[in-house]
């Protein structure tokens, strides 16, 4: 198997980790608080991923002022920010329809690594680009284009606020593994991300003791499955072969979702 179709494979099974995440997010966010569940999730993942860094590296890589400043962007977007959006859109509406919205995933990516200078839009994208938003604006309206406003609650709106989260962490995380290890680059960003929930949710940590098996074994996924892993495998592919085509790959979550 080449190298190159080893990360085709990585990619898609990224993909089917962060389809369970609708499932388990779900499950968290219908028992505790969307800052209780998304401290969680980075909890478990930081630890996962400390004792991976460990293992795999003798010393971990320092930073410099700019990488600093990076790592802060990518826990406040793709970690506090993606996931404080996340749980609380989960918990206002269902998982297959936050599922489809968050297929604009790649065409966010797009527009912003075009608005940042990053890529260059040709009009084969550009018309994919608007084929996608027709389909996302079917699927928000029902069916019915005249009554999309009415069909668009805060729901909707926390998880369109996710895509804008992860097509930012996305283009500063690119900026990151081009200079440092992706495991390096997804360990700092996670304990940097639990650092700044931990505040906010300390008042809630009990509610957590006292939640049953299903939310503890979903919180167990998404930090193990749907982030420590699969962050790592997709920042990879960010470095392998650039955010656009890395993103075209999530396009198989709301597929993966439905199914689960």
């Amino acid at each position: 198997m080449s190298q190159k179709a080893g990360l085709y494979i990585k990619l898609v099974l990224v993909t089917l980790f962060w389809g369970g995440t609708f499932l388990t997010g779900q499950i968290t966010s219908k028992a505790i608080s969307p800052v209780l569940g998304a401290f969680g999730r980075f909890a478990v993942a930081s630890i996962f991923l400390t004792l991976v860094l460990s293992l795999r590296s003798k010393q971990w890589p320092r930073l410099n002022r700019k990488q600093v400043l990076l790592v802060l962007g990518a826990a406040a977007t793709g970690i506090v920010g993606y996931n404080l959006l996340f749980f609380s859109g989960l918990k206002l509406i269902e998982t297959n329809r936050a599922s489809l919205i968050i297929a604009l995933n790649p065409v966010m990516i797009m527009s912003l690594a075009a608005l940042f200078g990053v890529e260059k839009i040709n009009p084969r994208r550009a018309a994919g680009i608007l084929i996608a938003l027709f389909g996302v604006a079917v699927v928000l309206s029902r069916g019915n284009l005249g009554a999309i406003q009415s069909n668009v609650g805060r729901g909707e709106l926390f998880i369109f606020g996710c895509v804008v989260s992860w097509g930012l962490f996305t283009l500063i995380g690119r900026q990151l593994v081009g200079e440092l290890p992706p495991l390096a680059v997804i360990t700092y960003a996670c304990i940097t991300g639990s650092l700044g929930l931990i505040i906010p949710a300390a008042g809630e940590l009990p509610e957590l003791l006292h939640a049953g098996w299903p939310v503890w074994l979903s919180i167990a996924y998404l930090g193990l499955f749907g982030t420590g892993l699969g962050f790592v495998w997709y920042y990879d592919g960010l470095h392998e072969i650039g955010p656009t085509r890395a993103g075209i790959f999530i396009n198989l979550v709301p597929a993966w979702a439905i199914i689960m």
